[in-house]
């Protein structure tokens, strides 16, 4: 038996030396969690909670879908490490767990403020991408907060840059690409 097999055995206990019957019937006798609220097989679930999952799956596939097509249209040569934590500056918090509680901190907030940084991350990996040779028209990335007319000029900025996004996505991938959404956490 490998090391891997041996830490899983350990992990889900008995559970591998049992049919499939009785593996369901022991999972079900668990208590199903979601961030602290406990759900109900029998009960329909919250819409509340059915937003945050929803949110959590589309944060977690845009993550993956802007990691999946910079490996394929980076020319940058960064090493990976760097490469990775520039990515990492276009989202808030790890590339595997989203937390919702910071949904409006990330480049999904409804405040166009708070995704200045995480647009700006973004931009600055799009720069490098092969076929990308629009990004020139987004050399004026508002930078001045304070301006009178930032919010309207940051917005053009966001609207060009995830046109971009999704058209270069969908180029290499032949589908639409995920993107972040906005979550009102209540």
């Amino acid at each position: 038996m490998d090391r891997r097999h041996v830490e899983m055995k350990k992990l889900l206990g008995n559970m591998l030396n049992v049919t499939t019957d009785s593996v369901t019937a022991t999972i079900e006798g668990l208590p199903i969690r979601w961030n602290g609220e406990t759900i109900k097989p029998s009960s329909p679930i919250s819409p509340n909670i059915v937003k945050q999952m929803l949110w959590e799956l589309a944060e977690l596939n845009f993550r993956h879908d802007l990691v999946m097509l910079d490996k394929r249209v980076d020319l940058s040569h960064m090493g990976r490490t760097d490469r990775e934590r520039l990515l990492s500056m276009c989202w808030e918090g790890d590339l595997q767990c989203a937390d919702f509680w910071k949904a409006e901190d990330g480049i999904g907030s409804s405040d166009i403020k708070k995704r200045y940084s995480y647009l700006r991350s973004l931009h600055h990996v799009m720069t490098t991408w092969r076929g990308n040779d629009s990004l020139g028209v987004l050399e004026s990335l508002p930078d001045h907060l304070n301006d009178h007319n930032f919010h309207e000029q940051l917005e053009r900025f966001e609207t060009v840059l995830a046109k971009l996004y999704t058209r270069t996505f969908l180029r290499f991938f032949g589908r639409a690409a995920s993107i972040p959404f906005h979550l009102s956490i209540t």
